[in-house]
């Protein structure tokens, strides 16, 4: 019961599910089942009830009382536990990072990211952040490390991981070193629009010649800690415990060893009407080496023009 009362959607629906559960049981109680006792005798004498009505009506007295019991129980233990927001560690089920993930967006001034390429953070926390800083007037610095698209070993090496993971066979493209490439230049290139577009983001990114197996989230309060499949658990580390400090540090420190973006380069684009030729003079000048045939760029294009989520 916990999990699911953690949940804010399952447990508006779980507490729904028990109310309309405990109407129906009174309504059958008092409404319907007095229509099958039997009546009065003559002479005032009150008969006694089938045996499968009294069966029933105890049956649904104890099934009210027990459920109504163990969900008040249930809502008491939950109310008085410890804030998620006290606790130093927390390993959390898949389903409800959507939720943490939204939280922590409106309520931070960071976002850190490193992982493999990025894609939602391209689709769903830089566009997410960026209506937030234009919609409350603050800053947000966000810093990205993904993988280089230059270098084809460190693509190829992830490709080759990616594809021996069970989340391979939900995704309709193949992991190959095109594709590696493809998302991590799309990635690359949306971050540099949306900050040519909204001011107020401070974006670094970084260019990593490894790969992890973990992909790291940082904001002001938390780190999230997750894994390529979907569903695998996250490790929450919050501020001021000796985990968020280390991952903090960690990000921090390898984004001053890692092949940097120049992200004072302004291209006045537009995600929507990007062009081919927008994408060569962006790669040309952010010193990104890839000859690129306008094949590929399409693909790359469409790619960030789609903006579909990958985690959905």
């Amino acid at each position: 019961m916990k999990t699911i009362l953690q949940n804010k959607n399952l447990r508006k629906s779980f507490l729904i599910t028990i109310s309309l559960i405990l109407i129906l049981i009174l309504v059958i109680r008092f409404w319907v089942l007095p229509n099958f006792e039997p009546e009065l005798l003559p002479g005032g004498v009150i008969p006694k009830d089938p045996t499968w009505l009294a069966i029933i009506t105890k049956l649904l007295d104890s099934i009210f009382v027990s459920l109504s019991v163990t969900v008040c129980i249930g809502l008491f233990l939950f109310y008085i536990e410890l804030p998620d927001d006290e606790k130093k560690f927390e390993i959390i089920e898949s389903f409800k990072l959507k939720e943490l993930f939204e939280g922590e967006r409106n309520d931070t001034d960071i976002w850190y990211f490193s992982g493999g390429l990025g894609r939602h953070t391209r689709v769903v926390t830089i566009p997410e952040l960026a209506k937030i800083s234009q919609k409350t007037n603050q800053h947000k610095s966000i810093k990205i490390q993904i993988i280089d698209p230059a270098n084809e070993i460190v693509c190829a090496n992830y490709a080759n991981y990616r594809k021996g993971l069970n989340s391979a066979s939900k995704l309709s493209q193949e992991w190959t070193v095109e594709f590696v490439r493809n998302e991590s230049i799309a990635t690359i290139i949306s971050a540099l629009l949306y900050k040519n577009k909204y001011p107020l983001l401070d974006l670094s990114i970084c260019l990593k010649n490894n790969f992890s197996t973990l992909r790291i989230d940082l904001s002001t309060k938390v780190a999230i800690i997750t894994k390529e499949d979907l569903k695998e658990p996250a490790l929450i580390c919050r501020s001021g415990s000796f985990l968020y400090r280390t991952y903090r540090e960690e990000l921090l420190q390898t984004f001053k060893e890692y092949k940097p973006i120049n992200t004072a380069l302004n291209f006045p684009y537009n995600i929507e009407s990007i062009s081919i030729q927008d994408v060569k003079t962006m790669l040309e000048k952010l010193d990104i080496n890839i000859d690129l045939e306008n094949e590929t760029i399409l693909k790359v294009l469409e790619i960030i023009k789609n903006k579909i989520n990958p985690y959905e």
